[in-house]
């Protein structure tokens, strides 16, 4: 363990609990449900043994820990605890897979992090780590790592181990040199540089791929260096996306009063994506915790939004940058979020993470029956997209499928004079008699395609004179003089022998009897109308049985406890010497809840022998000295009102914070105390009374300091008996039973307040018992719960069967669509079974629910 506790205090969410609650037989109750809850309890534990220093406790309890990881719950957070250093024993977590120790004050990290060899996802950001410890390269399963808002000059020599990496934050730092640490992560799909005073070079980003997103403002690029990332292209290998410029900040201040068109729309795809991506950023980097949404232009956007429309953006335009979105998607959404909506339809989580992993990813087919158009299809080739890997890839499986066809083709010489006697011939542009000479100039080996330009033009002239459909000849003909007429002397050889490839791009080696791609998707796509005809005949029936399938709550209603014990727990008299106001005050104090009191209206002004409770303390005259204690333990600093107007019935009510510190540790606790006075006519208490105490009541709880323990009641006091809080205790109890489904109509709310009327007998006796008209002032606003409680089960189960029912109708079509294609074109056509499944999967994807 570091010699050196933490030098700041824990937060009263850390500090709450107990010496006697860090005993090893009460640290993890074996009958406990919840595994989450345990390892937040346990966490607390670990962090107040090692503040106290207490060594063998310290590791005992990281132990216990580790145990409950490895029944689950594999995520560990401690951000914004304020540490300033972390115990040596944090190796002891061997099954922790994700740690955030975000928004803390840490220097370093201790070695021992260098054994969490199973960790995935590190976050580290917003600490004050000047160096990072070279502990961390020995993590190689990591695929996150964000250190953004550190103040890091230089990252370990070892830096490049970590080829595991997917997503690495450097952003706000004081690196000023990349050191060769990037070249060899090769899984890497973004990069944040951003406000650095880095200087990169083309060599620094060359080991990665263009499916890389590297987030470089404010760097500093030669210009040689610059030229090189813009070009796209260094010694034949594709470079990454890098941004190195932002416009962000200027169209997040534009007036959303602006009618003019949205500007995000008027620019290029490329710069689009990056407004959109950097936007995201900025609300998930946490340098901005109270963000949630950004200004673009005349549009709020959530961090959601703005993935979801980089996503379509890339779909369209660059698919390269697929892989990087899909994985911010799936990691920044939660886990719940089960599909993506995209251009009007859903597609499944399982999608979008396997474009994460950059497997599945989609081909983007482009063809036009125009065959004047065919060569204006992909000049989008131009500059690096050559270069991507998915047109590197198609390039070469085309190529390949050629020489496959043509094992003997003409020599250079046959082609060139070949097909300038057919241009000539048909009176071809000047231009396309340029390109070709162009083309047959390129005779250098390119090692991607194993063929040079001219040698490409070959196989592609003797594969089209070779072929004896007419009409599928013709159409290459015309798509070659077009192609030719789009090469010049600019284009590097690459895209050279990409565009010579890309003149077949409307027709399929694989489709028989010379149809072009286009002729069959006409084909499948009138398939695709048969198949929905005969599925809305059928739909009726389709409804129908899901009608019957429609989720009802099943069994019977559960037991709900308005024993008089149970609504009376927690419940005390006002004190009336101070051995009893410190009992009570103690009570509130070690729970954490605080204490509310509720006294008549006409009680406010505390004249008589009672007063309330926070009238009692601010009257110590130890309270006035700065001396008033309780338990010998617990100093009163301050008793401090936070009333809120929150309504003209502000006066009803007192609400202060008691802070309080302890004198053995000298941790600070606050809590809570609330008085309402309450307004009673003809001795009932009238429902719109219930509901506004249950509001205050409500109140007092948000001001918990620990949020966990907000659900639990605090002590209540009454100075008029115990009826009302009976009352209002009850009330509450019902409440939470309406919303849990424990009562679900009004038959259950009758037989549960008939209950409550018999408890108050054996309470008050009879006399004293809640008489017929008070029960039905707490009926009504029940009432009220239960409808609109009702009304949202039924909202839930209408969208439930609604989902179910789009679901199965999306699956039915798909199955009859792909057993239809199958049998017609397949088994009746002789149509190549992959091109037809492609082509499935284009008009029905698998996942989507249409």
């Amino acid at each position: 363990m570091d010699a050196a506790a933490p030098m700041l205090p824990l937060p009263p969410a850390m500090d709450a609990v107990a010496s006697a609650s860090r005993h090893p037989a009460a640290a993890v109750p074996a009958n406990h449900q919840d595994n989450s809850h345990q390892m937040h309890r346990q966490t607390r534990l670990v962090l107040q043994a090692w503040r106290e220093q207490a060594h063998g406790e310290t590791d005992e309890a990281m132990q216990r820990l580790n145990d409950l990881m490895e029944r689950g719950g594999h995520a560990l957070n401690w951000s914004g605890l304020k540490l300033t250093s972390l115990p040596d024993c944090f190796g002891q977590l061997r099954f922790i897979e994700q740690l955030d120790l975000g928004d803390n004050a840490l220097t370093n990290l201790p070695d021992s992090v260098g054994k969490l060899t199973g960790l995935t996802h590190l976050d580290a950001r917003k600490n004050a780590l000047i160096t990072l410890s070279a502990c961390v390269t020995k993590l190689h399963g990591l695929q996150r790592l964000n250190l953004d808002g550190n103040q890091l000059e230089e990252l370990p020599r070892d830096m490049q181990r970590l080829t595991a990496l997917r997503e690495l934050r450097l952003c706000n730092n004081r690196i000023v040199r990349a050191d060769g640490h990037f070249a060899t992560m090769t899984a890497l799909l973004e990069l944040n540089l951003e406000r650095n005073p880095i200087r990169l070079t083309h060599a620094d980003l060359n080991g990665l791929g263009p499916t890389t997103l590297v987030h470089a403002q404010n760097a500093y690029l030669a210009p040689e260096d610059k030229a090189l990332l813009i070009e796209g292209t260094a010694n034949n290998r594709p470079l990454p996306c890098v941004y190195l410029s932002s416009e962000l900040k200027t169209l997040s201040q534009r007036d959303p009063a602006d009618n003019t068109v949205d500007p995000i729309f008027t620019r290029e795809p490329e710069r689009r994506i990056q407004l959109l991506l950097e936007a995201a950023s900025h609300l998930t980097s946490r340098l901005d915790t109270e963000m949630q949404q950004v200004t673009l232009g005349s549009r709020r956007l959530t961090r959601k939004d703005c993935l979801l429309m980089a996503l379509e953006t890339a779909l369209e335009h660059n698919h390269d940058l697929i892989p990087v979105i899909s994985y911010r998607l799936v990691h920044d959404m939660p886990d719940d979020t089960a599909r993506f909506e995209l251009f009007g339809g859903h597609l499944e989580r399982e999608r979008i993470t396997e474009w994460s992993n950059r497997t599945n990813l989609p081909v983007k087919t482009v063809v036009n029956d125009d065959a004047a158009n065919v060569g204006n299809q992909m000049r989008t080739l131009d500059g690096q997209n050559v270069h991507a890997n998915v047109v590197l890839i198609a390039g070469t499986n085309t190529l390949e499928r050629i020489r496959q066809r043509v094992p003997a083709p003409l020599s250079e010489a046959q082609t060139q004079a070949g097909i300038a006697a057919h241009l000539r011939a048909t009176r071809a542009p000047a231009a396309a008699l340029r390109g070709l000479e162009q083309v047959m100039n390129r005779t250098a080996m390119l090692n991607n395609f194993n063929a040079s330009g001219a040698s490409a033009m070959a196989l592609m002239w003797t594969y089209i004179t070779q072929t004896d459909e007419q009409p599928l000849r013709q159409n290459l003909l015309e798509a070659m003089q077009n192609r030719l007429s789009d090469i010049n002397a600019n284009i590097c050889a690459t895209g050279v022998i990409q565009r010579v490839i890309d003149i077949p791009n409307s027709v399929d080696f694989s489709v028989t009897a010379a149809i072009s791609v286009e002729q069959l998707r006409d084909e499948m796509r009138q398939l695709a109308g048969a198949v929905n005809d005969e599925f809305e005949a059928m739909a009726g029936d389709v409804n129908e049985a899901f009608g019957a399938q429609s989720p009802t709550p099943t069994g019977p209603a559960q037991a709900m406890d308005l024993s008089a014990d149970a609504l009376l727990e927690d419940l005390a008299p006002l004190p009336r010497d101070f051995a009893a106001l410190e009992r009570l005050v103690l009570k509130g104090l070690e729970s954490g809840q605080g204490i509310v009191e509720f006294v008549s209206r006409r009680q406010q002004s505390h004249t008589g022998e009672l007063k309330a409770i926070i009238a009692i303390l601010r009257n110590l005259p130890e309270f006035a000295s700065g001396n008033l204690q309780f338990g010998n333990r617990y100093q009163v600093d301050s008793v401090t009102s936070i009333n809120e107007a929150d309504a003209p019935e502000t006066n009803d009510h007192l609400l202060v914070q008691m802070t309080v510190r302890n004198t053995h540790t000298e941790a600070q606790k606050v809590v809570p105390l609330t008085q309402i006075g309450l307004k009673f006519t003809d001795k009932i208490l009238r429902s719109r009374q219930i509901e506004r105490a249950n509001v205050l009541f409500e109140q007092h709880l948000d001001h918990i300091a620990d949020s966990d323990r907000r659900g639990e009641l605090p002590v209540m006091v009454s100075t008029g008996g115990t009826g009302r809080n009976l009352l209002l205790r009850a009330y509450r109890q019902i409440q939470e039973g309406i919303r849990d489904d424990v009562v679900r109509g009004v038959a259950d709310l009758d037989a549960t307040l008939a209950r409550l009327a018999e408890i108050s007998v054996q309470v008050s006796g009879k006399n004293g018992a809640f008489s017929a008209e008070q029960i039905a002032e707490m009926k009504t606003p029940l009432l009220r719960e239960l409808e609109s409680r009702q009304a949202a089960r039924q909202a839930a189960r209408r969208r439930q069967q609604q989902d179910l029912l789009d679901a199965e109708t999306s699956a039915i079509k798909r199955e009859m669509f792909q057993q239809k294609t199958h049998l017609e074109l397949v088994l009746l056509r002789g149509i190549d079974a992959d091109l037809v499944s492609a082509e499935t999967e284009r008009i029905f994807p698998a996942g989507m629910v249409l």
